[in-house]
């Protein structure tokens, strides 16, 4: 009798527990069937090829003084509207590496992983019905300056090459790597994911995540957010177009 008190302490702690826990799960799935995910595309920064429309070598890894400007004014808005991101992704370009050089240097220990997958193509002006080459093309380099912003997916050769970009078809082919590996890796995860980009190879990726309920876009501009959501169906939607809301971008608008 004299450990009755006890006995209904026991009952009523074990009952709290149990409500505990159940509300932790509740929460739980309430907050995974909520999650949607956000991917933030921005093109490199112009380049001294983009002012004068001379494509040389030099030109295309040099940043111009215009897209440095530009550099920090993304930055400003990265770090005040869109961040901080979960992940970054970047080409393997010297561009797109300059590009997002001055924001991973704006906290420590900020990486960026380079994916050949979002390196650009797509620019043919002729699709001819060819076979994609799937062959890696050379192996990417690193200034030392970038080595402690920058890392690999891993150390095997293929994601430390460049892809073939002979043809049409090559590029398809590796923005379709492209695309099923970001919905593999951060499909409905809830996060937010950074991906610095080029024209084509960038367009390519946002037409395509949009689907057919949106309008083909165009226009990517250097150094400006586009941002996509993943709804928890599975579609995406336009939120930012060129830092912009967009406007009239479905098809039935």
């Amino acid at each position: 009798m004299k450990n009755r008190p006890y006995r209904h302490l026991l009952s009523f702690s074990f009952m709290m527990i149990l409500a505990v826990i159940g509300t932790l799960y509740f929460q739980e799935n309430v907050q995974a069937e909520s999650e949607y995910t956000d991917f933030y595309f921005v093109r490199h920064a112009q380049t001294l090829a983009n002012a004068t429309g001379e494509y040389t070598k030099v030109n295309e890894k040099t940043i111009s003084v215009k897209g440095q400007k530009q550099i920090k004014r993304l930055v400003y808005k990265l770090n005040k509207y869109h961040g901080p991101f979960d992940h970054i992704i970047v080409s393997p370009t010297v561009r797109t590496r300059e590009t997002a050089l001055a924001y991973l240097k704006e906290e420590p220990y900020r990486s960026a992983e380079l994916w050949p997958e979002v390196s650009e193509c797509c620019w043919h002006k002729k699709k001819n019905d060819v076979e994609p080459d799937y062959r890696n093309r050379g192996r990417i380099g690193l200034r030392s300056e970038h080595k402690p912003y920058y890392h690999f997916r891993s150390m095997a050769k293929k994601d430390m090459s460049w892809f073939s970009t002979s043809s049409y078809q090559d590029g398809q082919a590796q923005i379709k790597k492209a695309i099923t590996m970001l919905k593999a890796r951060y499909g409905h995860s809830g996060k937010k994911i950074l991906i610095v980009t080029h024209y084509y190879a960038g367009l390519k990726m946002i037409n395509t995540l949009l689907g057919d309920r949106y309008k083909q876009l165009h226009v990517f501009k250097n150094a400006k957010v586009t941002h996509l959501r993943q709804d928890k169906d599975g579609s995406f939607r336009l939120i930012l177009l060129n830092n912009h809301q967009p406007k009239n971008k479905l098809k039935n608008d």
